[in-house]
């Protein structure tokens, strides 16, 4: 009988993460050099500005829907390699 493969085995959780992280540092550069405060990224996705900076922190667990409205207010496209 197969043992059955955990998530964190089948989906290599801590390479998620990483990819997460990176992607989150990437979006507070380009909030950054936009000029743009948290609020004001912020709105202009549609979210308050606590939401925006619990991402920032890295606290919680935001929807790639969300993270992919951030990058299209910074102009930016996320490419999957």
């Amino acid at each position: 009988m197969e043992a059955k493969q955990t998530f964190s085995a089948k989906y290599n959780v801590p390479e998620i993460e990483k990819i997460k992280v990176e992607l989150i540092v990437e979006i507070i550069k380009l909030r950054k050099q936009a000029k743009l405060s948290q609020k004001e990224l912020a709105e202009k996705c549609g979210m308050k500005q606590p939401q925006l900076a619990r991402i920032e922190d890295l606290d919680g667990n935001p929807t790639i829907e969300t993270l992919l409205r951030v990058l299209v207010v910074v102009h930016k496209k996320l490419v999957v390699a």
